[in-house]
């Protein structure tokens, strides 16, 4: 699911099961070139390797996307590199966490 903000689009992902990539490319190619406001849920990088988080990781910072909030299947590693790699960009998102987008 996505919907549009004032500030980008804001993507909401179950399980990511098509994977983060190919799922923001599907939206991009729908809604043109909307900056990425912010990632919510499952990224599906639990059993992913390196090279793949990598491309991942790439990908998000091509897109410049300005929050990410990775859930259950993203899996601790995937998790940690994510925040590592956007310092202040992430936060974590457990069950009752309320987010607010205008």
């Amino acid at each position: 699911m996505f919907f549009d903000t004032r500030e980008g689009l804001v993507v909401v992902l179950g399980c990511g099961h098509a994977g983060v990539v190919n799922t923001l490319e599907h939206i991009r190619r729908i809604i043109r070139d909307l900056p990425i406001r912010a990632i919510i849920g499952g990224l599906h990088l639990l059993n992913a390797s390196p090279a793949r988080v990598d491309k991942t990781l790439e990908a998000l910072r091509r897109w410049n996307v300005r929050q990410i909030i990775p859930g259950h299947c993203t899996g601790v590693a995937a998790v940690a590199w994510l925040w590592t790699a956007f310092p202040g960009r992430c936060r974590s998102c457990a069950t009752g966490t309320r987010l607010a987008f205008a």
